[in-house]
């Protein structure tokens, strides 16, 4: 009798258990957050609210640079492909929104800000509230910025502001540092917002003293096969790729000019654009990722009504598609010279 007693009781637990489990699976608290409001909220002067119509249980933050930020919600759903959402928050340029797991959910946001700006994260009641604090601007005719990302660089005239950035002197010394690090320190230091592709890698050593931001971009850049452009505040840094089939992994043009963003993509693909006099300049702003860099070219100008015409195999004229039946498609041919020099067929 004590043997049957000792099997129910077992057998009772087993089931208390296995109820407890299935009690346990089934409440709230084990399921995943299914994101649907995409925005932000507003706390003070200076808080982003991340999603608060929704609860953020674990998260993981980083910050990428100095002007992006990354937010990773754990046991979270989002059932739309990646979504950006631009000027969602008076301090953020946009924010892009993607599944990138699903075993366990992982939602996460990229949050691009308008400027660099120090973030803090904090939780608020149910929500991730990440609180803003813009670094200061360099002040008197010396100031020093003790920070990780600018350890390395000293020194500013006062007349900082009445100068363009790239005419203002620095002084600076980075040994084997990523080149990110420094692209992001230059940045902060004279207030620039820093774009690049994935192809800006590379630990780099730079030593100057008392020289233009020109030169330093010089060297650190267009000498070791990348290219630069600055526009106003934003400083877009490319690397140079000899295979024109390359992914375009991240790249954003914000209020970049037509033909500069033509030229930005030919010196990418290593191939000759020829802008011809009736492409009409204007102001574009896109952001492509994962594209592939012919299938970027195309759909820029298809998007501004442009057509590309041959002239080589490396060489394409653009031109305005009103002009472009004054364009035929080139042939080329090839003959091959039996008993005769090439200067003697050409004459």
């Amino acid at each position: 009798m004590k043997f049957k007693t000792a099997r129910a009781a077992a057998f009772s637990a087993k089931m208390a258990l296995v109820l407890l489990l299935v009690t346990a699976l089934c409440t709230p608290g084990f399921a995943s957050e299914k994101l649907s409001e995409l925005r932000l909220g507003t706390q003070g002067a200076n808080a982003i609210v991340l999603f608060p119509d929704h609860e953020t249980k674990e998260f993981g933050f980083e910050v990428e640079t100095p002007q992006v930020i990354r937010v990773d919600y754990y046991d979270w759903e989002y059932s739309g492909t990646s979504t950006i959402i631009p000027a969602p928050h008076p301090l953020v340029k946009f924010m892009r929104v993607s599944q990138v797991s699903s075993s366990p959910d992982v939602v996460r946001a990229i949050i691009v800000l308008n400027e660099p700006t120090r973030i803090k994260p904090a939780r608020v009641g149910k929500s991730l509230v990440l609180e803003a604090a813009r670094p200061p601007r360099p002040t008197g005719q010396t100031s020093h910025l003790y920070s990780e990302s600018t350890a390395g660089i000293t020194g500013a005239t006062a007349d900082y502001e009445s100068k363009t950035a790239l005419d203002s002197r620095i002084s600076l010394s980075f040994d084997q540092e990523d080149l990110m690090t420094i692209l992001n320190a230059l940045a902060v230091k004279f207030n620039l917002r820093v774009f690049a592709d994935a192809g800006v890698t590379g630990k780099f050593s730079v030593h100057a003293q008392d020289v233009t931001l020109r030169e330093v971009l010089k060297n650190l850049l267009l000498q070791r096969n990348f290219q630069y452009t600055l526009k106003g505040r934003d400083l877009t840094v490319i690397s140079l790729g000899t295979d024109s089939s390359r992914m375009a992994r991240e790249l954003l043009f914000r209020d970049l000019s037509l033909k500069d963003a033509l030229q930005t993509l030919s010196k990418m693909m290593n191939v000759n654009l020829i802008i011809h006099d009736s492409v009409e300049d204007k102001k574009v702003n896109f952001y492509v990722e994962n594209l592939n860099l012919d299938e970027l070219l195309d759909l820029l100008i298809q998007t501004n009504d442009l057509v590309k015409k041959p002239h080589n195999d490396n060489t394409f004229v653009i031109l305005a598609r009103e002009s472009a039946s004054d364009f035929g498609n080139k042939q080329f041919r090839t003959f091959k010279l039996v008993n005769a020099a090439p200067d003697e067929v050409a004459n």
